[in-house]
């Protein structure tokens, strides 16, 4: 007994299954962009980067470092380091004692 299969496949191609599942990421992407849940964090990660850029003892990063934590006006006092990159007024530096 002889079988007489069909060579016509049923399926998608690969192709379009593909394009389907960028064009399904594109639309979540844009979904979460015009309902505003990508601008919840940046406000967040600003209030994050402002503290760890804090000259005093609330700054966790550089805290367990110095043990006392000060600005200073124009350079570091006797046996003070600099830390660079901290938020200090009136052109300060921010310094780090031992």
């Amino acid at each position: 007994m002889k079988l007489n299969y069909s060579k016509k496949a049923q399926g998608l191609p690969l192709n379009t299954i593909v394009i389907a599942i960028l064009v399904l990421i594109v639309l979540l992407v844009i979904v979460l962009f015009f309902t505003g849940s990508f601008s919840d964090n940046s406000g967040q990660i600003s209030d994050t980067s402002d503290s760890l850029r804090a000259c005093d003892s609330s700054n966790s990063a550089i805290g367990s470092l110095y043990d006392r934590i000060e600005p200073e006006s124009g350079s570091c006092d006797a046996g003070g380091i600099l830390i660079p990159g901290m938020n200090v007024d009136n052109g300060d530096v921010c310094c780090g004692y031992n």
